[in-house]
């Protein structure tokens, strides 16, 4: 049986079809004024949780962004808000919390004390969601840290278990930003191409 030659993609085609595709997924990201307004109410946030009437101010709390956010594989979502992952993190070992749910009811209830995000605040499975009225919404995963592991291990409280799970997600930023920067250590140019193709994988996902 005659066997088909493989097709052949000239060099001149190849970087015309990944500039393309760059191209596309450039789009698929979030834009730089919106990012910088997530940056912005996450700050402000912050500035909120460290207040000397926080319940949260004597752990030292530090909120910073995690998964697409943080490695900058942000996606337009084709219908409804954007949605945006953070971290608040207490510099506290997570067994100082008895009840797991202490934890994640403590950020709501604290949120709801306050007359700016009361009514923008919603408690989730393992986080609290701040929504804003520009389809715009930062998911706030309250988490201690795991002094029992090595490294940046965290503990989160989940809802659905009423206990702990485990978490760790600058070591996953990490190791995702390492793998990109092996896989194209060769040419340092392609390493954004890597975070371009998790854009577009989002979008596949969602659609």
């Amino acid at each position: 049986m005659a066997v088909s030659p493989a097709p052949y993609f000239t060099v001149d085609f190849e970087v015309g079809l990944n500039e393309l595709l760059y191209l596309v997924c450039e789009e698929l990201q979030i834009s730089q004024t919106r990012y910088g307004l997530a940056e912005d109410r996450y700050k402000a946030i912050a500035k909120y949780l460290e207040t000397d009437g926080s319940p949260f101010n004597k752990y030292r709390p530090d909120i910073y962004p995690q998964g697409s956010m943080r490695l900058n594989t942000t996606v337009k979502p084709i219908d409804g808000p954007h949605d945006l992952d953070f971290v608040l993190q207490l510099s506290v070992h997570y067994k100082v919390y008895e009840d797991p749910m202490r934890l994640i009811n403590g950020l709501y209830a604290y949120m709801c004390n306050s007359d700016i995000y009361r009514s923008m605040t919603t408690k989730l499975n393992r986080c609290v969601r701040v929504e804003y009225k520009d389809d715009f919404y930062l998911d706030i995963l309250p988490a201690c840290c795991n002094f029992d592991l090595p490294g940046t291990c965290l503990m989160v409280p989940d809802r659905e278990v009423k206990g702990w799970k485990h978490s760790n997600p600058k070591g996953y930023a990490e190791r995702s930003l390492r793998r990109s920067e092996f896989l194209y250590s060769r040419e340092r140019s392609k390493g954004i191409y890597v975070r371009r193709t998790l854009n577009l994988a989002g979008r596949l996902r969602d659609s």
